[in-house]
């Protein structure tokens, strides 16, 4: 029985050409699903990273553009047979380019809450700390310190001295002692006489006490009544912050956003400010000022290479954001190299070497 050759060879071709534009649309496919989606994740990891939005759209379009480009590329010469090994090679720079904007961006993503809360304790701490200062240095202002010790170590004397006597008596230096506390709040403006340890000697100690007392608590009040404004006002900026973190640390679930740093860093900013204001100084703060939402380093590639593979904050974030950076920009190269048949050209004639698909 005779085979038409011809016949057979022409039935063929259709049945080719329909499988390649079939082939074709699944790429191209392929890359318009992939190469945008990876374009908007680069912009997204890159945009706070560079400051600027249309710079990080820019980095998003040149990877887009040479991931299409090596793509439909390296497709061509399999088809056509032609080497194109460098052309695998230099789809490093595309990948180099889009992989640190897309894992920081699905990284973030899903520890955007755990961050937030780390964050959210930071600036927490930097905040009461400024408080801290801030009061301090204005009570240090009035001699507020200087004058609690002082107070606190001449009554001690006394106490010590009366204490100490066996059985506790009042004796000359008991007597000493208490002229002594009386001098010093004397000095600070005290109405307070030696004579008001009273005629029985059996009262001295009690009477001692309750005057030396009520005078330190009149003078403290009066002292602080002198930086009642500033420290109300700082108060009147910390307290309200701090009681919503609470609250919210008190929730299950607390929800936290960026607005709480943001908040923070306008109360710190405001105590900053006030306590400069009111003590005529600069350098109170040893420290910089906390950094609004938009310019701290959560959501910067930094921040999340540090958190995902120094801390190792959270292992199976840090792997599932690997994995999907890693496939949304190979996944085109990968199925040219499977399915894309590649025959390297016979050394000896130059013709197809026929043993079948080979790699590049």
């Amino acid at each position: 029985m005779a085979v038409d050759l011809k016949s057979t060879s022409n039935q063929s071709k259709p049945s080719s050409s329909k499988g390649s534009i079939i082939e074709l649309l699944f790429f191209i496919a392929l890359n318009v699903l992939v190469i945008p989606f990876s374009a908007y994740q680069t912009y997204i990891g890159y945009d706070k990273v560079v400051g600027s939005s249309l710079l990080a759209l820019i980095i998003a379009l040149i990877s887009g553009v040479l991931f299409a480009a090596m793509n439909f590329g390296i497709r061509q010469n399999r088809l056509n047979n032609e080497r194109h090994f460098l052309m695998v090679i230099m789809y490093i720079i595309p990948l180099g380019i889009s992989f640190f904007g897309n894992f920081n961006a699905f990284y973030s993503n899903q520890m955007e809450t755990s961050l937030l809360r780390n964050e959210v304790s930071k600036y927490k701490s930097t905040l009461t700390q400024t408080r801290d200062i801030a009061v301090q240095e204005i009570e240090s202002s009035i001699g507020l310190n200087s004058f609690k010790q002082g107070y606190e170590a001449k009554w001690t004397d006394l106490k010590t001295e009366f204490y100490d006597a066996k059985p506790p008596s009042w004796g000359p230096k008991s007597q000493a002692k208490w002229r002594a506390l009386c001098v010093f709040l004397q000095q600070e403006g005290g109405a307070i006489k030696v004579s008001d340890q009273g005629r029985n000697k059996n009262n001295y100690f009690a009477n001692a006490e309750v005057f030396s007392q009520n005078t330190f608590n009149s003078l403290l009040a009066s002292k602080k009544n002198t930086i009642k404004t500033p420290l109300d006002y700082i108060d009147s900026k910390y307290s309200p912050v701090i009681k919503e973190i609470d609250s919210l640390s008190s929730l299950s679930k607390p929800i936290y956003s960026s607005a709480l740093l943001d908040k923070m860093v306008e109360a710190e900013n405001q105590i900053r400010s006030k306590a400069k204001s009111f003590l005529d100084k600069e350098d109170l703060f040893g420290y910089p000022k906390l950094l609004p939402s938009s310019e701290n380093e959560i959501g910067t590639i930094k921040h999340t290479i540090n958190s995902a593979f120094v801390k190792l904050e959270n292992p199976s974030a840090t792997i599932f954001s690997l994995f999907l950076s890693l496939i949304i920009d190979l996944a085109a190269l990968l199925y040219i190299v499977v399915f894309i048949p590649y025959k390297k050209a016979n050394r000896k004639g130059g013709r197809l070497n026929s043993n079948g698909p080979q790699k590049i």
